[in-house]
């Protein structure tokens, strides 16, 4: 009698164990839901290089990187099927330990065309809210963004495109997103300005600023979109063809045409009897920079002639360096051919020697 009250004594006790244990764990899931906030994030896409590997090497166990091989090239435009390839290249397991910063260092650069008019950017949130979300939004990148103006940029792109936005790459409608109850997707515009000017790829870069209330930001909170210019590239060409010239400073002209928004480098070369040196020297470089929105650049040409005789001519051509030209390509007139004219009084015969031998 005494070993069945003992027997009983126990089956109690743990039965008093599981009731225990049961409410732990029960607590602990709830202790867990208050860190795990929904998330938000920009939808991007994501594209595995070689940038991707080199970055991800020495993080992460050699086989999974080298595994990412197979991926280089091939883009996702969603998360889902990136993850479920990441499963069978490298194991749920390892997917579940490393696929974080494999998406971080993944995420692709958007690109969009200056003509396209308006980039809808999207946002997403994973699990449904239970009323409205604002999202504040921030921009940075060296694109130029114009004013906040949701009467002008609308999800349509512009209403109408005054003058005074001309000198901006883009404007946007709002500064804060809503996701609105019940929704798990949402989107904002972002607005392109065509300017009809030759620019390089100018970036927007998107970041999901500070949350408030039960939401927190997610992995995937900054994006860098691309404007890619369509408008054909401009042309150099110099101002004049062929002049005399005379001691002293002479300016060597380019212009061009149109005009153009990026910095344009136009490298020369000189050839003919001229000597540099000795007969002429560019003052400051034999390069002609175009700054964005002008119309021409100059270098400036010091014609020495310490012992040129007068009416002694030196034959200087200018001429710009077609492989070397940044920003633009050649136009009508790529060669100047200048005569350098001598005006040394001759006190004795070196000067005319001089010029002999040489010619």
């Amino acid at each position: 009698m005494f070993g069945e009250k003992k027997k009983t004594t126990q089956e109690v006790k743990w039965i008093v164990t599981f009731a225990d244990l049961i409410t732990l764990l029960f607590c602990f899931f709830v202790y867990l839901s208050l860190f795990n906030k929904p998330q938000v994030d920009l939808k991007t896409g994501f594209f595995v290089n070689e940038e991707t590997t080199k970055s991800l090497t020495g993080r992460l166990p050699e086989n999974v990187v080298s595994a990412l091989d197979s991926m280089k090239g091939e883009f996702f435009e969603i998360r889902g099927p990136f993850e479920a390839r990441l499963e069978k290249l490298i194991g749920q397991k390892n997917t579940s330990l490393y696929k974080t910063p494999i998406l971080i260092e993944s995420i692709a650069e958007g690109k969009v065309d200056e003509s396209a008019g308006v980039m809808k950017v999207e946002l997403i949130i994973n699990e449904k809210v239970e009323a409205d979300l604002r999202i504040p939004l921030f921009f940075a990148g060296n694109a130029r963004r114009g004013p906040v103006d949701p009467e002008l940029c609308t999800e349509d792109g512009l209403t109408s495109n005054p003058e005074e936005i001309q000198e901006f790459d883009y404007i946007t409608g709002t500064e804060v997103a809503m996701i609105p109850e019940g929704e798990q997707i949402s989107f904002f515009p972002i607005c392109l300005i065509n300017d009809e000017l030759y620019e390089e790829p100018e970036e927007i870069m998107v970041q999901i600023g500070k949350l408030r209330g039960d939401v927190e930001r997610g992995n995937f909170v900054t994006r860098s979109i691309y404007i890619q210019d369509d408008e054909p590239m401009p042309s150099v060409s110099f101002e004049i063809e062929r002049r005399d010239i005379f001691k002293g400073i002479s300016n060597v002209t380019a212009s061009i045409s149109p005009i153009s928004g990026v910095r344009t480098e136009i490298p020369l070369r000189v050839a003919g009897t001229a000597k540099e040196n000795m007969d002429f020297q560019f003052r400051e470089g034999a390069t002609i920079m175009i700054f964005p929105y002008t119309e021409k650049g100059t270098v400036e040409l010091e014609i020495i002639q310490d012992d040129i005789p007068m009416y002694a001519t030196r034959t200087l051509v200018v001429q710009m360096d077609d492989d070397s030209i940044r920003g633009a390509e050649v136009g009508g007139i790529s060669r100047q051919i200048n005569t350098i004219i001598g005006a040394q009084e001759m006190k004795d015969c070196s000067g005319i020697n001089r010029f002999l031998r040489e010619n």
